[in-house]
């Protein structure tokens, strides 16, 4: 007996005879890609922007554009795309091609001189190459590893994102003095490479693939939480609901502030007087505090349910923007007001793609994914822009941080009344190896 049940071990893959669930390296693997694209998409953007106004001559308007462009080829892409999340290679493949194509883009980036050249190869460009959706690791493949755990696994999945936002602002400050801007763009496309592309290739869709279940359990039942399996919703039931309509309005109102505020921070203690270093140390306090969050976040919608968590994150930040805007001029107050938004941000960022998931199931979640996105990135593709137009109009951030401070209070108010359906019983745990 002992003979077949090493026989039996041997026939399975390498990832399954690890000493600890592969769903982990998942997770890793998330933490580096949201490390990366994290740092590129709006720490990059906001400790160059100065440099690169000074530079080139540009207005912040323009520097910021290709966020907004970028954001929504890749989020109008993701339909295409989001029903191979559920395939068994897809994310895989997706994850190559994108980092690779990512990476290439950011080292040309580092040669721009005129305007249409950065839009063209940061903005458009680095769409397309977004397609493949950085993202969809953390929002769709870590949900699919997890059950029981879900909450603390997307928290560290998506801690990348803060991570790099802690890590890298006194970093590329630093690069930057040193080296210049163009230089720090050429260390952001090697990084991209060597943290995206390889590590892709690692990425498996689902612990049944393996011959394994979620969260490592041993059995169905304890995979199942206690006995039972959650409920998986296609994505035609899921948009006959009206909740999920709920859910999406919530999502996209309260995205608003996850690039617009953090990647306009650095140039926000600029305008007040500060140093470009104090900035960077903001925004430093920003990542710490956003990093932190993952965590309290992720286990209050473990402990409770995601749609409480969230509607006290989004009071949180509206509350943090409408008694600290007018007063960051005064440094204590701007690290607060920087850490605060980074504890509201950074648990929205994780509650999200736990939302999904605790609504309506693994199954499907790649297809829901693909055609939730484009909506809601259309909070976080705007907040750049909304940020720097309306500073280039008024010379101010107040009206763009009043704005984002009714966005949260919109987000909270609409999942107050995302009340969740019931769910019937599970599918047994064969039918959900099977496809």
């Amino acid at each position: 007996m002992a003979t077949s049940t090493a026989a039996s071990a041997q026939q399975l893959p390498w990832q399954a005879r690890l000493p600890f669930f592969y769903g982990w390296v998942i997770v890793a693997i998330s933490f580096s890609t949201m490390f990366v694209t994290g740092g590129v998409q709006f720490v990059a953007l906001s400790v160059l922007v100065v440099p690169m106004q000074d530079d080139l001559g540009w207005s912040r308007s323009i520097i910021f554009l290709p966020i907004t462009i970028r954001s929504l080829i890749a989020a109008f892409g993701s339909p295409f795309t989001g029903r191979y999340m559920d395939q068994r290679y897809g994310a895989l493949i997706m994850g190559v091609i994108g980092g690779s194509a990512s990476g290439l883009l950011l080292i040309l980036v580092a040669g721009v001189d005129q305007e249409w050249q950065f839009l063209l190869l940061f903005g458009v460009l680095g769409g397309v190459a977004n397609i493949t959706q950085p993202m969809a690791i953390a929002s769709v493949i870590v949900p699919k590893w997890f059950v029981r755990l879900r909450g603390r696994a997307v928290a560290i999945a998506i801690l990348g994102s803060s991570a790099s936002a802690f890590a890298l602002p006194l970093t590329l400050t630093f690069y930057v003095d040193a080296f210049g801007w163009r230089a720090t763009w050429v260390l952001l496309g090697i990084a991209t490479l060597l943290f995206t592309a390889v590590p892709a290739f690692f990425v498996r869709r689902r612990p049944e693939d393996l011959g394994l279940l979620p969260d490592g359990a041993r059995d169905a039942a304890a995979a199942g939480g206690g006995g039972r399996l959650e409920r998986s919703y296609t994505a035609g039931e899921a948009f006959r609901m009206k909740t999920t309509w709920l859910l999406i309005f919530a999502m996209t109102v309260g995205s608003v502030a996850w690039i617009g505020l953090p990647s306009n921070l650095v140039a926000l203690a600029d305008d007040q007087g500060f140093s470009k270093e104090v900035g960077a140390w903001a925004f430093t306090t920003y990542g710490l505090l956003s990093m932190t969050a993952r965590f309290a976040w992720g286990a209050i919608a473990e402990r409770t349910h995601v749609r409480t968590a969230v509607i006290l994150a989004g009071l949180w930040g509206a509350v943090t923007v409408f008694s600290l805007t007018f007063f960051v001029g005064h440094l204590p107050l701007l690290f607060a007001f920087a850490g605060f938004s980074g504890f509201a941000i950074g648990g929205l960022i994780v509650l999200n793609p736990l939302i999904w998931a605790t609504y309506f199931g693994r199954e499907h979640l790649g297809k829901i994914n693909g055609i939730v996105q484009p909506i809601t990135t259309i909070g976080i593709a705007g907040g750049p822009s909304l940020m720097s137009v309306i500073h280039d109009t008024t010379d101010s951030y107040e009206l763009g941080l009043m704005i984002i401070g009714l966005a949260w209070l919109l987000c909270a108010g609409a999942m107050y009344l995302a009340r969740p359906s019931h769910q019937p019983e599970a599918t047994p745990a064969g039918t959900l190896a099977a496809g």
